[in-house]
């Protein structure tokens, strides 16, 4: 798999890294005929990002590019997060 963009590697804090790896993760699934939900892309996308990558971000950008559309991220204690349409 090749991505390009004109996106610089360091972040632009525009959520560009989180949109591409829930979009990367939803292809492969896919390609395997596995279905997984908005929400369960955007975690796994936090958990690549957050935990296994080492990136100081949250996780609201990841729910943002799963969910899509006009939302309300709710912040809660110990790294949960919940949304309203």
């Amino acid at each position: 798999m090749v991505t390009l963009a004109d996106v610089p590697s360091n972040g632009t804090g525009l959520g560009s890294s989180s949109t591409v790896t829930v979009g990367v993760l939803n292809a492969l699934y896919a390609f395997q005929g596995i279905y997984k939900s908005p929400p369960q892309l955007a975690e796994e996308a936090a958990h690549i990002e957050i935990d296994v990558l080492g990136k100081p971000i949250g996780r609201q950008d990841q729910y943002a590019a799963a969910l899509g559309g006009f939302n309300s991220s709710i912040p809660a204690r110990g790294g949960e997060c919940g949304w309203k349409r």
